[in-house]
């Protein structure tokens, strides 16, 4: 069984926006992925959390023939190209 659902840490625990519909002494394994973050200059979005995360998957296409790792040496060594 998997839920997800949207909580704040508060105080070192996590607060969560909805109750949670488990029995008490449940064990659970818990993933955190922050969405936001919150400062005295107001929320942050994911982007400002994770600069990253704007270019994460642009480069899902590209010439269907050229692998890096087929030039790996060339690059890494500075051999010359293969003919």
């Amino acid at each position: 069984m998997s839920i997800t659902m949207d909580a704040t840490v508060d105080n070192g625990k996590l607060k969560f926006d909805q109750p949670v519909a488990l029995d008490d002494q449940t064990r659970v394994r818990v993933t955190i992925e922050v969405t936001t973050t919150t400062s005295d200059q107001g929320a942050k979005t994911e982007v400002e959390v994770d600069p990253f995360l704007a270019v994460i998957g642009i480069g899902k296409s590209g010439p269907s023939d050229y692998s890096p790792a087929d030039e790996h040496d060339r690059i890494i060594y500075g051999t010359k190209k293969s003919q």
